[in-house]
């Protein structure tokens, strides 16, 4: 049995007098017919990133594969520097939301909005009191990687998402009409939150009503917050928000709530076919590539002396397009599809 596959494998790659010299392999339609698959495998690259954004039916889709991707990256990119991840806070999530919201409202892509918001008024909205806060921006993406490539690019950007200042962030990414046109923007908030007051201890005591006095009203927020960040609560109007009761000592405010769909299994296809697909399909034509190279150079040099012209030039051109399909790759697909990547 074994001597029998051995048999045919040397058929079917090794040129010898019982195959007339023709491995059977590199003469067998299974090439052209892989080569056709893999092209069309790789226009499917092309029409996942330069179709499906733009549909309805992807959108929550995208902004929940981007929020994610981003995350992760974010903190990869930290680690890799040796500096500790950050955690995802609500509040930070909240504000980002937010600010994505305002930007798509009134269209404008900038740190601080028409009105003269800056970027901590919105972690004001939240009651974030941060010791350290940053901000990043993108919109006109085609793809996570893109975005986190652009930011690390940036000395600002880079620095923000590396500074080990931060100890929290929050990501909002929403998909809509901006100018005209239908566009995703991400707002990434940074920060680190100021430690938690304590309520003086008369404060506390009062909480503790005696039977012969009225019950004690909770302390109010300008009791917890200080006068110089306490700021009037605006109403955001058709979201949907979660508001918490006292909890001990702390006042919650309410802070918008991010639908996700990170669980779906749309979304765990969604997130192959736009992030692990093309590089599982460019190691496909890799190997298919250092397989027909590997058998062609067998069928020249084993016997040099006998050589069918047409059979190595049909190799030859077939390595070219594996080539150029490999060099053709996510990156590359990106740059030529028109978008305009802006941070």
């Amino acid at each position: 049995m074994a001597k029998k596959i051995a048999h045919n494998l040397r058929l079917f790659f090794i040129p010898c007098q019982e195959n007339q010299y023709r491995p059977e392999f590199l003469g067998s339609k299974l090439l052209i017919f892989g080569l056709v698959i893999l092209i069309i495998a790789k226009l499917l690259t092309i029409t996942f990133f330069a179709y499906f954004p733009k549909t309805i039916f992807f959108t929550d889709l995208i902004a929940a594969l981007t929020r994610t991707v981003l995350i992760e990256m974010t903190n990869q990119e930290r680690q890799e520097v040796g500096v500790s991840s950050l955690k995802l806070d609500q509040r930070l999530e909240g504000a980002a939301y937010l600010k994505a919201q305002d930007m798509m409202e009134k269209d404008y892509f900038a740190h601080q909005s028409p009105t003269g918001r800056e970027p901590w008024d919105w972690l004001k909205e939240v009651d974030y009191n941060y010791r350290y806060v940053g901000e990043n921006l993108a919109i006109g993406f085609l793809d996570s990687e893109e975005v986190v490539k652009a930011w690390i690019e940036s000395p600002s950007h880079r620095e923000n998402i590396l500074n080990p200042n931060f100890q929290e962030m929050g990501i909002a990414v929403l998909r809509g009409n901006f100018q005209g046109s239908d566009t995703t923007v991400v707002v990434q908030f940074f920060g680190s939150p100021l430690k938690e007051k304590t309520i003086p201890a008369k404060v506390a005591e009062q909480k503790e009503p005696k039977k012969a006095e009225p019950k004690t009203p909770l302390p109010s927020e300008s009791e917890i917050i200080s006068p110089e960040e306490k700021i009037l609560p605006e109403e955001v109007k058709e979201e949907p928000t979660e508001v918490s009761a006292i909890e001990g000592e702390k006042l919650l405010v309410a802070v918008p709530q991010i639908e996700t769909k990170e669980t779906t299994p749309a979304f765990y296809l969604f997130r192959f076919m736009v992030k692990d697909y093309p590089d599982f399909l460019q190691k496909i034509i890799f190997y298919f590539l250092l397989l027909i190279i590997i058998a062609l150079i067998l069928n020249i040099f084993i016997r040099i002396d006998v050589q069918d012209k047409s059979l190595i030039f049909k190799n030859f051109i077939l390595i070219i397009l594996l080539i150029l399909l490999t060099i053709f790759d996510k990156e590359l697909i990106i740059q030529l599809i028109p978008h305009n990547l802006l941070i």
